[in-house]
């Protein structure tokens, strides 16, 4: 009998491994098809009409459903889906885009359902865009918007807007520049210098009081728009805005310190904080008080006067001619507008679900 050496022995062990580790896998191989098949009977079982669409379940496994049966549950839930969007309101997405801060507003309606006031950042992209209003908007109102307006007076802004609504929302947007109907006649003399926020307010004042009408908007320029009784834009008064006067005067004066915008309690200041107050305050509310007196007066009429803009409620309850306030006029102007331009832009063909996570 041939004696083998240990490293012969080694490697004679080693391909008995081999093929009893094989011999066992074409066992295993063997039982696992049979119960595949098994399994496979008692599912199409199941799923035969006259034994319902009762779903065979394993313990510790996930269910098993035909390829037909998922087809089917498919095509249902394709079918809910669209007779539910069906029966949801269509929504708007408004965009007023000033120098300081960007307001989004969703109307459904005609009302106003939200709204959100960010920081207006002309560096950020398409995407960033997209990601923002995505959550601001969430998946309900993505799914019902069908149309978007904006002003913007943030030039760099608009071709990114119009890329965010047309790639990521499903719609072009209608930006109101010239050649957009406002369905108000406009005796402005430089009409393409007219910056749109203040055209879109004037269309939402005219809008809601059919007769003359000052509009104050309080933001990083403080402007007052005049609206004939006729209904046509007269123009304007555009003065810095209180933040503005503000940071010129403590940019300007040594010892002087920036101070909160609020109102004092008295008009004469017992400290510098409040006489700072005061100055700032009344001092701006003042100007707006006499530009308004001026233009009633040179125009014989007693206007209308609507206040907005994000300063409004701190600087409107100290005018003596503000009868009106609305944080969000210029939302409702591009509302306006929007449907006065044969239901808004047109349609963008849409390529994902928008209420989609991307």
């Amino acid at each position: 009998m041939r004696t083998l050496t240990r490293q012969q022995r080694a490697r004679q062990l080693g391909a008995r491994s081999i093929a009893a580790r094989a011999r066992d896998a074409r066992v295993y191989e063997s039982h696992a098809a049979r119960s595949a098949h098994i399994l496979l009977r008692a599912v199409r079982k199941r799923f035969d009409p006259g034994h319902g669409a009762e779903c065979l379940r394993i313990p510790h496994c996930h269910s098993i459903v035909p390829p037909h049966a998922k087809v089917m549950a498919v095509r249902q839930s394709d079918s809910s889906g669209a007779a539910r969007r069906a029966n949801e309101p269509s929504s708007l997405l408004a965009i007023d885009i000033g120098n300081t801060n960007t307001v989004f507003g969703v109307y459904a309606d005609g009302r106003l359902v939200q709204h959100w006031r960010v920081e207006t950042d002309a560096g950020r992209t398409v995407d960033e865009h997209a990601v923002l209003l995505r959550g601001l908007l969430g998946p309900d109102a993505l799914r019902t918007l069908h149309g978007g307006a904006m002003s913007c007076v943030v030039p760099a802004l608009n071709e990114v807007l119009r890329a965010v609504c047309r790639q990521h929302l499903g719609f072009d947007l209608l930006v109101i520049e010239p050649g957009v109907r406002t369905g108000m006649p406009i005796l402005y003399e430089t009409p393409l210098t007219l910056g749109s926020d203040r055209l879109v307010n004037a269309v939402a004042a005219f809008e809601r009081t059919r007769g003359a009408t000052i509009v104050v908007d309080f933001g990083t320029a403080t402007k007052i728009e005049y609206v004939t009784p006729a209904g046509a834009y007269a123009g304007g008064v555009i003065c810095p805005g209180v933040r503005i006067a503000g940071e010129a005067l403590f940019a300007g004066a040594a010892r002087l310190s920036a101070v909160a915008l609020q109102r004092p309690p008295h008009v004469v200041g017992r400290t510098t904080e409040q006489a700072l107050q005061s100055g700032l305050l009344f001092g701006h509310i003042a100007t707006v008080d006499g530009l308004v007196r001026r233009i009633q007066r040179e125009n014989a009429v007693d206007a209308h006067v609507i206040a907005t803009g994000g300063l409004c409620g701190v600087l409107a309850d100290a005018s003596d001619t503000i009868r009106e306030v609305d944080e969000f006029l210029t939302l409702d102007g591009l509302r306006v507008i929007y449907s006065r331009n044969s239901g808004g832009a047109r349609k963008a063909p849409r390529r994902r679900d928008p209420s989609a996570v991307s």
